[in-house]
């Protein structure tokens, strides 16, 4: 597959990444929001960029915009409206510079809080497909990758969040993203999209079984 950031620069009849994270990322959605009473969310996170201004793949010019100082490209927060979450995947899903992957983390463990009752089951995916490179204000270990770890643990001690991860491709961190699976989450490897489909469908099919149980016993 191309890791290149535009269609224009990938050889022919190569399938980009980015493509593989969406096709995936959508049929993840399907399946996790066809049992009643799921909500999910979602978090594209990068890390801080130099002080430029930057054009989304295919704008023009004029639609340059500032980088983003949190770290946090986009993110819905919990809504049962597939469609919801599929206009924030083709609208804002797309590679940038480099990755605060704890800054993720932390964003995605906030809209869970704030948008579930304290009773209800809560699950966190972690996709990466390189190597966290940016520290979290606040974490204080001085090193990005133990800072995602550190996250990660904080949220399934802390919070009673379960946290699954999956590692995307050769470049990505397997090592840090098997540290940070937690709270009976699980860690996954995937090479392209069938094993990507395959992942996410596994972890969506494991979730809705919880939360199907928790329906049943609240009934």
């Amino acid at each position: 597959v191309c890791s290149y950031r535009w269609h224009a620069l990938c050889p022919s009849n190569d399938t980009r990444k980015l493509d593989i994270a969406i096709s995936a990322s959508k049929q993840f959605t399907t399946v996790l929001l066809g049992t009643l009473g799921n909500k999910m969310g979602i978090v594209g996170y990068t890390n801080p960029a130099p002080s430029v201004k930057v054009v989304h793949a295919g704008g023009s010019w004029n639609d340059r915009f500032d980088p983003f100082p949190d770290s946090i490209v986009s993110y819905e927060n919990l809504t049962g409206n597939p469609q919801v979450i599929f206009n924030n995947i083709n609208n804002f899903m797309d590679s940038y510079w480099e990755s605060c992957l704890c800054c993720g983390v932390e964003k995605a463990r906030d809209i869970l809080i704030n948008g579930s009752a304290p009773a209800r089951f809560k699950s966190m995916v972690v996709m990466s497909d390189g190597e966290a490179t940016d520290k979290c204000t606040g974490v204080g270990s001085g090193n990005a990758k133990q800072d995602a770890i550190t996250a990660a643990n904080s949220t399934c001690t802390n919070y009673n969040i379960s946290v699954n991860t999956v590692a995307f491709g050769l470049s990505a961190d397997a090592a840090t993203l098997k540290a940070m699976a937690c709270n009976n989450g699980s860690f996954y490897n995937a090479s392209n999209l069938a094993d990507l489909i395959e992942v996410y469908k596994r972890i969506a099919d494991d979730i809705n079984k919880v939360t199907y149980k928790e329906q049943a016993i609240n009934f």
